[in-house]
């Protein structure tokens, strides 16, 4: 059994060897180095299962998440992690099953095309290799090492619904519109260009800083409030950060930590992928420093992008409740909370954000004229 030092030692290693550069041999490479510390840490699970050895699992598979990021838009991997319910499997309870992926993913990287192992990631939740040929569009191989079953039965039961969903999503990522298998509703493809723009400078400043032991909070009027601090301590000036706020009555607060999206099965970049030093990345991969977030809700509401307003925010319920109705030209449209999660988890600014959303508003209802 490892101690807590050598579980964090092998994850140094990994974030150490993370490989940069669009190269598929030594994305293939890292991936084997990702196969083998999986496999060690769930022999160490049978041994004794523990606390320390689950969570060194997920995070050694945030290394992996990172990588699939490197080679896949947002857009696909939103797509490839739409299967509810699922979990990233012990690859040693389907060893041959695991090997036959890994082996035929070895095969693809070596004409040059990089490919992603999902049992190696957590937010790949179906297929066994995803050979990314492009971006937007990958191909979803399943690896199956036992018997072919007749024509007949493929469709039937779990393989039925594997291939069901695994065919549906293809559809969706060639052809931009479909019904995801399981699911009432038609999707759309809306190609955005307004260019997105973080707060990571500012970021990097608040953890280098909590790093050497001065926590700090940052405001950022009007919308937002930052706090950074090691593990255990409180980021100073925090309470003066909120009188400073000064909020106007029945404000809604929208309040996130850098540690949600380490839990597993987020689609928000690992902090590897960051615009931040090394030292920064490694306290916020490994949560020695951990950044709070809020955000003023309405901070979108007013905002303008040629023919497009947002006019109010509404509480939808659910995780991303709220919602923004959007002037468009004299139609309104409904626009999720999605520029509120950017903002919290990926630092993206409020108005970089907030363009996007506008702008999806604005294709929207051009892709509803369209269609009538």
């Amino acid at each position: 059994m490892r101690s807590v030092d050598e579980l964090r030692s092998a994850r140094r290693d990994l974030f150490d060897r993370f490989p940069s550069g669009d190269d598929s041999q030594k994305a293939m490479a890292y991936q084997e180095l990702l196969a083998e510390e999986i496999r060690r840490t769930e022999q160490d699970i049978q041994i004794g299962a523990s606390a320390q050895l689950k969570d060194h699992l997920l995070a050694v598979r945030l290394y992996g998440d990172a990588l699939a990021q490197t080679y896949l838009s947002d857009y696909s991997i939103r797509q490839l992690n739409r299967n509810p319910g699922s979990r990233p499997p012990h690859i040693l309870g389907q060893r041959r099953a695991f090997d036959l992926a890994l082996g035929s993913a070895r095969l693809i990287s070596q004409t040059g095309c990089p490919v992603i192992v999902a049992d190696l990631t957590n937010i790949i939740r179906i297929g066994d290799v995803i050979v990314c040929y492009d971006p937007d569009t990958p191909s979803i191989l399943e690896c199956k090492s036992g018997r072919t079953k007749a024509a007949r039965f493929e469709r039937q039961g779990r393989r039925g619904r594997q291939i069901a969903r695994m065919e549906s999503i293809i559809r969706f990522l060639l052809e931009g519109r479909g019904k995801i298998f399981g699911e009432t509703s038609e999707r759309r493809t809306v190609t955005l260009n307004s260019p997105k723009q973080f707060n990571h400078n500012l970021v990097n400043e608040m953890v280098v800083n909590a790093i050497a032991g001065r926590p700090e909070a940052r405001l950022l009027l009007p919308n937002e409030l930052l706090g950074a601090a090691r593990l255990g301590e409180q980021a100073s000036g925090i309470d003066e950060a909120v009188r400073d706020w000064r909020l106007p009555e029945g404000t809604m607060i929208a309040t996130g930590s850098s540690l949600d999206p380490l839990r597993g099965g987020s689609d928000i970049p690992p902090p590897v992928l960051w615009e931040l030093s090394t030292d920064a990345k490694w306290a916020l991969m490994e949560g020695n420093v951990t950044i709070s977030h809020s955000l003023r809700v309405d901070a979108f509401v007013g905002m303008q992008r040629e023919n497009a307003r947002v006019l109010r925010v509404f509480d939808l319920g659910g995780d991303l409740r709220w919602g923004y109705e959007v002037l468009v030209g004299s139609e309104t449209v409904t626009v999720n909370a999605v520029a509120v999660r950017d903002v919290l988890y990926r630092y993206e600014t409020v108005y970089s954000a907030g363009a996007r959303m506008l702008e999806l508003a604005q294709e929207c209802t051009a892709e509803l004229h369209t269609d009538s």
